[in-house]
């Protein structure tokens, strides 16, 4: 695509014809890929109902857990019971492990190219049965191509795609 003088370039735009002058008019910090960076990490800062009910029940549960390993040792007169409880009924599991899960799913989903806007829409995302995009050329390459026809009511794979034909 050949653009004419003065009009503005994409950042990332690959020149394939002769040398020419570039002015930048916006700093780096107003590109596509800052907001995209910013979207990311505004997304693994972000609290998942499921950390904030880790966070919620976190002391509580503590509380409980340590009341039953003191327990444990008067009942017993055995510390070791104590240590015991404290090691098998520990919260740290719920309050490290939840967040930790979030942000690497994050992460691994931006590694691919997929933007997700927080860690509440990641954990929604676990409960998708169905999917249905509309093509608006955000989730293609230009090359369209069929990868997958999943029958889920007994019709035929060609019968299908004679249908979406």
């Amino acid at each position: 695509m050949r653009l004419a003088r003065g009009a503005d370039a994409m950042s990332g735009s690959t020149n394939a014809g002769e040398a020419f002058d570039l002015t930048a008019t916006r700093e780096a910090k107003d590109s596509t890929y800052a907001g995209i960076v910013r979207l990311v990490e505004e997304a693994q800062a972000s609290k998942a109902p499921m950390s904030r009910l880790a966070d919620r029940w976190s002391l509580g549960f503590l509380a409980v857990t340590v009341s039953i390993a003191f327990a444990a040792w008067w009942v017993t007169g055995d510390p070791i019971r104590a240590v015991a409880v404290l090691v098998v009924a520990t919260p740290c599991p719920l309050i490290l492990a939840v967040p930790v899960a979030l942000v690497a799913g994050l992460s691994r989903a931006a590694h691919f190219g997929v933007l997700i806007k927080g860690a509440g829409p990641l954990e929604t995302m676990a409960r998708i049965r169905t999917l249905i995009l509309d093509k608006t050329g955000t989730l293609t390459d230009g090359r369209p191509q069929i990868v997958s026809i999943d029958s889920h009511d007994g019709m035929a794979e060609n019968d299908i795609l004679r249908i979406a034909a």
